[in-house]
């Protein structure tokens, strides 16, 4: 799977847009993200697909991992109308997201099923991920990008909100704002709440920040979400700054 949006010389800058975004932090850089789109590759999750397409911008690719059940994936269709260029999808997700009108449609599936694989001779998905971001983070190594920038990536929840404004709108939340309840460093330095599913992501994207730096020392991790958890083995800065 390749996909390259130009040819210039940039390195391959790589933003994974709002999966969890953290009050504004997405809205605060949604704007500029516009002003570059034309020159990053843009991995976002299906669930924030409304909050690109009133800012105009189209990500060139999109991911949906999680399964839902039919109710969500048929309510998902009704409001659907957004354009989408690459649609990656999880093999195991509900049936009805494979209605879901695309240019082109990627399917992937992991190594635990391999009597799948063995009957259809294709081949697994090379890492395993628990989340969307994770598994972009994975994929845009895989494709050799340089540069990856995470833009929206929170991973924890403050006062009454874990999503942007329109984050909800295609894919319901599936956690109670209560159970952010456990502390660790935040983006700013002071300390944020987040939950036990984010507090595993954010462990295993400062792994992933580890062995990347031990195996591929060339490529750059990048924290431009401006708010939310702290990720150990990133770089903590503005989108703009980065860009």
């Amino acid at each position: 799977m390749y996909f390259f949006k130009n040819s210039r010389n940039i390195g391959g800058i790589f933003f994974e847009i709002g999966i969890f975004t953290f009050i504004n932090s997405l809205t605060k850089n949604i704007g500029y993200l516009g002003k570059i789109q034309d020159s990053v590759f843009i991995v976002s999750a299906l669930r924030s697909l409304p909050l690109l397409h009133k800012a105009n911008i189209r990500p060139d690719l999109v991911i949906q991992l999680d399964a839902e059940d039919d109710q969500v994936a048929e309510e998902l269709l009704k409001n659907l109308d957004f354009h989408i260029t690459n649609f990656l999808l999880e093999l195991t997700v509900n049936q009805n997201f494979f209605k879901a009108q695309a240019e082109r449609k990627i399917c992937s599936l992991s190594r635990l099923f391999f009597d799948t694989h063995e009957y259809l001779g294709s081949k697994p998905t090379p890492f395993d991920s628990p989340s969307v971001s994770i598994y972009a983070l994975y994929l845009c190594n895989f494709l050799k990008f340089k540069n990856i920038c995470f833009v929206g990536q929170d991973l924890a929840a403050d006062g009454q909100k874990q999503y942007a404004d329109g984050a909800t709108r295609l894919l319901p939340a599936h956690a109670k704002l209560s159970m952010f309840d456990i502390e660790v460093p935040g983006f700013y330095g002071d300390t944020v709440l987040t939950r036990s599913a984010y507090h595993h992501q954010i462990k295993k994207c400062s792994t992933i920040a580890r062995d990347l730096a031990a195996l591929a020392a060339d490529t750059r991790l990048v924290n431009a979400t401006e708010g939310g958890a702290f990720i150990e083995g990133f770089d903590h800065m503005s989108l703009k700054s980065f860009a």
